[in-house]
């Protein structure tokens, strides 16, 4: 009788011996890309990850979960680009992960701590912020620079942010799908006012608005000046 051989008798055993813990090798795309090609791929000019988001990660720094449980470390500044790449594409944590040979699971991880860390307490009052009086005259002249519009600090809309959730058709907005009505305040130079973020995508944005403090400070008047 022909005796019968299974497929790993004839396999070398280190052709299926488990690979060893390497050292991660990724390429800093700071190196590799250009100032446009960075501002492309993550939506912000170098100086301003290096000077600002870098440093707004590093202030709460206190505030970081351990994302590196298997010894691999993975670059501060490699875990900004990846959050910002997420942010700017909307790709799959994957898709994403992939840039920098890490898993999904990985990425979930980084993004979360991240996001964390950019939407501390303590970069919210120093970044999103009203103006004063004197900076709101340097916006209503931003304004009427733009479209001749004047005594206007701020430009006010709502967006959908499309959010994970059952059960609950109180988010499901005008368009079918679940969200949060996002609310917020802008300026010509992109600066960002007033964010207001808990409203569910049924509540209609007049609703967002009636609610909001930015009203109360409207009709109080403390903006109006005779210059305009």
């Amino acid at each position: 009788m022909q005796e019968r051989y299974d497929i790993f008798d004839w396999i070398d055993d280190d052709a299926v011996r488990v690979p060893k813990r390497y050292i991660r090798d990724a390429e800093n795309p700071f190196e590799m890309y250009t100032d446009v090609q960075i501002f492309c791929r993550f939506r912000f000019p170098k100086e301003i990850v290096l000077n600002v988001i870098m440093h707004m990660v590093h202030e709460n720094k206190e505030e970081i979960i351990r994302t590196d449980n298997r010894g691999l470390p993975v670059d501060r500044l490699f875990k900004v680009l990846l959050a910002l790449r997420f942010y700017a594409s909307g790709n799959y944590q994957r898709v994403n992960g992939d840039i920098l040979g890490l898993s999904q699971s990985t990425v979930s991880r980084v993004i979360r701590e991240i996001s964390k860390l950019i939407a501390s307490t303590t970069n919210i009052k120093k970044w999103i912020k009203l103006p004063t009086i004197q900076e709101s005259q340097e916006i209503k002249q931003q304004f009427y620079d733009v479209a001749k519009f004047p005594g206007v600090i701020g430009a006010i809309d709502c967006t959908h942010i499309p959010i994970k959730r059952d059960n609950a058709e109180i988010y499901r907005n005008r368009k079918g799908w679940m969200s949060i009505n996002t609310q917020i305040v802008s300026v010509p130079d992109m600066k960002i006012l007033d964010v207001v973020c808990r409203w569910p995508g049924s509540t209609h944005d007049s609703r967002n608005f009636n609610n909001n403090r930015i009203k109360s400070i409207m009709k109080s008047g403390v903006y109006r000046t005779s210059h305009w």
